[in-house]
């Protein structure tokens, strides 16, 4: 999954826990970036569990690190 996808498939699930649109009025990776940490924390999302990898279960957390390389 390139870069892109992983940042819009986290877009999704963040419109799916009732977030905000991270893309809406932002081009670059690093706004977008910032826009999940805020919301991450804001819903207090950090251990929701949002899709698995090698049949263990991702949470918000996991899943920014995964995608960002860097700690929420």
């Amino acid at each position: 999954m390139s870069e892109l996808e992983s940042e819009m498939y986290l877009a999704q699930r963040m419109l799916d826990h009732r977030g905000p649109d991270v893309f809406d009025g932002t081009t670059d990776r690093e706004g977008r970036k910032q826009k999940f940490r805020a919301a991450i924390k804001a819903c207090g999302l950090e251990a929701v569990v949002i899709g698995s990898k090698d049949k263990k279960p991702v949470n918000w957390r996991e899943a920014f690190k995964l995608v960002y390389a860097e700690e929420l």
